[in-house]
This record gives structure tokens, sequence and C-alpha cells, in this order.
């Protein structure tokens, strides 16, 4: 009757009034929390508990019978699954409405597990966190277990721990800094998982891990002849810029050790790697160089082929054009250039594939401008030379990799430079014979070239 009345506006201030009465007399009698659990009928599971009116004087009503946490708990959970009720506190956290109710019954749970004994890793178990997942950073609960390891190490003195260390005895080193590796690609993940890297790095640094150690601990030694499909090469490189920003002069030994512990291949991964962090970067780019020079110092029927065998065509690029920009490397830089136009012709490669693989098709208005589009214009003409049943044209080519209306900025640009003033020309005459091909109206033309500088006769 009371919780109908509440309902109707002119008997709600009637109903408080022997509602707040009839709490009196149940703390006056000691009524059982339970029985009154079930007098508001909160014992039917109901996804809306948290938002109830009859809930939160549930509450109110063990609070002031002074009803422990545990025994609180005890009473909800006999009803409503762990599980169900923390996904309900998760909920009601998100709502202003129910955001306090929320976390007061979090609160009471986690002191529950705190008396329990319960361990920050058995936690992970309640918590649905205890199989490691490429998605585990992404839980909601992972805040609630966040709160639990704080009671716990406030509780716990003597057995203080950290996200990190739970992490680890729970799931070992490999899962977990797998784990944090695929979440730091995540943008609402990334935050917490280079934390946790961080805190990662920390205490192998704390526990004086060596490089070795590291590499063995992260289990590497299992694709040594390859880490590019190894996640945590980064994680093992990383952990190397960490030692030697504290000791800059083990820089260049600690790199030089590896050219003979690996193959030309893991090598340059681990370099390419090393060239993100800027304690190893200058002694990688060095390293690499020379990696680079032994390997052009062989035969000249297999230096290539052991580049191209150990070398993706965009990190060759990469290679390529830093060789150019030094004195002492660019001849070995035309050298390389070359060999893998040669290799290219002898495949058969398409001109239009060659664009890519040189990379044209990332350099937006700049392309004609590079130094690159020379030597894929060249390669274009021997092509057309050698397969003149599959001949191909510049303009083709280019609407191939961009949009007209990129191609029109690329032209843009390249007029600036009167070296390439005649090649525009001749350029914006064909695209504009591919217009009216597609399009022979003069007004369709007009409306598109309005925003150009190509003019129709």
């Amino acid at each position: 009757m009371i919780q109908n009345g509440r309902r109707v506006d002119r008997l709600k201030s009637i109903a408080l009034k022997l509602e707040a009465g009839q709490t009196q007399h149940w703390i006056a009698t000691r009524k059982n929390p339970e029985e009154v659990f079930r007098f508001f009928n909160l014992h039917k599971i109901s996804r809306t508990l948290l938002s109830e009116r009859e809930f939160t004087a549930w509450v109110k009503y063990t609070d002031e019978m002074n009803l422990n946490p545990e025994a609180m708990i005890a009473i909800l959970t006999k009803y409503y699954p762990e599980q169900l009720l923390l996904q309900l506190i998760q909920t009601g956290k998100s709502v202003d409405k129910t955001k306090a109710i929320a976390t007061s019954v979090e609160e009471k749970l986690l002191q529950t597990w705190l008396k329990a004994r319960k361990s920050p890793e058995s936690a992970l178990d309640n918590l649905d966190l205890g199989v490691v997942t490429n998605t585990l950073l992404e839980s909601p609960f992972l805040n609630t277990w966040r709160q639990y390891i704080e009671l716990f190490n406030t509780k716990n003195p003597s057995r203080q721990t950290t996200m990190i260390k739970s992490f680890t005895d729970k799931f070992g080193v490999v899962d977990v800094a797998t784990m944090i590796s695929a979440a730091k690609s995540k943008a609402a993940t990334k935050n917490i998982a280079t934390e946790l890297e961080s805190a990662q790095l920390n205490t192998w640094l704390i526990s004086r891990k060596s490089a070795d150690n590291v590499y063995e601990l992260l289990q590497l030694y299992k694709s040594k002849r390859d880490f590019s499909r190894n996640p945590l090469l980064g994680v093992w490189v990383s952990y190397m810029n960490t030692l030697v920003t504290k000791n800059s002069e083990e820089v260049s030994s600690m790199l030089s050790i590896l050219k003979t512990r690996f193959g030309d291949r893991p090598l340059v991964q681990i370099l390419r790697e090393a060239e993100n962090f800027s304690g190893l970067k200058d002694a990688a780019t060095k390293l690499q160089r020379k990696n680079i020079q032994d390997i052009f110092a062989k035969s000249q029927q297999s230096w290539f082929m052991s580049l191209r065998a150990n070398y993706k065509a965009s990190t060759i690029s990469d290679i390529i054009e830093k060789a150019f920009k030094d004195p002492n490397t660019v001849g070995m830089a035309k050298a390389i250039e070359r060999a893998r136009v040669k290799e290219w012709l002898k495949e058969d490669a398409s001109p239009r594939g060659v664009f890519r693989l040189l990379q044209l098709n990332t350099l937006g208005p700049e392309t004609i401008l590079s130094r690159k589009f020379d030597i894929w214009v060249r390669y274009l003409n021997e092509f057309n030379k050698r397969h003149p049943d599959q001949k191909t044209t510049v303009i083709n080519d280019l609407r191939a990799n961009y949009e007209d209306k990129d191609i029109l900025k690329i032209f843009a640009v390249a007029k600036g430079n009167r070296r390439f003033e005649k090649l525009v020309e001749n350029l914006e005459t064909e695209l504009v014979n591919k217009w009216v091909i597609a399009s022979p109206d003069p007004r369709v033309l007009r409306s598109r070239l309005r925003r150009t500088n190509i003019d129709i006769k």
C-alpha cells in the first residue's frame, strides 16, 4: 500500500511518512534485512534494481541497522549472481541518478572481497577478467579491479602489488606483453597500455634484467630468423632503449653485438625498430648503413638479391632516399636503384605497380617534383618498348593512383617549376581528352574545370 501511495502525487507525502515510521519500527524490532528485501519485492531479478526507490530504502535500512558489508552483499548475491550485480553496478555508475547508490554497493562488494582475503589475481576471475585477451584492457571492470588493488595494498602493506605484477602472476610475461602491445594500437586503450608497458619495463629495470634476460622472457628466440610477425620485438627494443637511457655509453656495443648474433633479415628488423627510439636511433642508423654496405660488397650477382631478401620494398625505398642524402653513400644508392629497376623489368612488373612500389602514390601534390617520378617515367618508357601490347601512359597510371581532383593539385604544384612546365601542359591536354571522351558536353566540361587553371578552347 505504501509503495502504491508513493506513486500518487496527492498521497506521496503521506506514503513517505508511513514508510519512515515503518522503517523505524523495523529497526526497533530488528527485522531481518533479507525479509525486508523480499518485502520490497527486490528478490525478483530486475535490470533496474539500482534505480528502484525500494532498493535505496533497503540500503538505507541496512546502514541504519549497521549491517556489515559482507552480510548485505550475501543477501544481494543470493538473488543476483555476482556477475550480474557487477554489471548493474557498472551501468548504475554511468547514470547520474544511480551513480551514488551504485558506488556505495560497489564499495561494499570490494570490502567483502577484502574481508575474504581475496587476492587481486583471484579478483580478476570475479570480474570476468581471468582470461587474457587483446580486448581485456577495454573492459569497464578494469577500474573496479584497480580500486580493489588500492584497497588490498592499504590493508596489506607487506603484500602490496601492482596491476602489472598481478597481470604477470596471472597470465605470464609473454601474454601480458602481447596484450599491452595490441592495446597500444587502439585509441580507447592506448593510455592504459602505455602506462602498463612503462611499468613492465621499469619492473625489469629494477630487477636488473639484461637485454638478453628480457629476450628470453619474451621468448623471442622462437622467431629469431624473422621477427616480422612478432609484436614483442618492439617491447624488447623498447627495453634496450630504457637500458641505454640509463647508460648511453652502451648503445654502440649493445647494437654491435646484435650483428654477431642475428642474420641479415632479423638484424634489419631489429635496427628498423630501434630507429623509433631516441636513445638508439643514431647508432641503429649507422649500423644499418654498415650492414647495407657489407651486403653491397658481395658479388654483383648476389648483393641485390640479398638486400631484397632481407628488406621490404618500402624499406629499400627508405634506404635509397637516406643514402642519397649522404655524400658517402650516393654511389651505393644509385647502384641499388639501377639494380632494382632491372629486377622489375626482368619480372615484367607493371608501371602501375612500380608507381606504388616507389611510394609515389603517397606523395600527393609533390608527386611530379619527386626524384622517383623521373625514375618511374623512364621505367614506363622502357616497359612500353618491351611490351608494346601492354603499352600504357603516364596519365593513365596517374589516374589509376589518384583521383582527377588530386591530379590537378599535382599539376598546379609542378607548374611552379619551369623544368616541368611542358610535361604538365602535355599531361593536362591528355587529361582533358579523357574527359571529352567520357562526356563530350562542353557544359559538363566547363563545370568540371571551373576550379582549375586548364582552359578549354
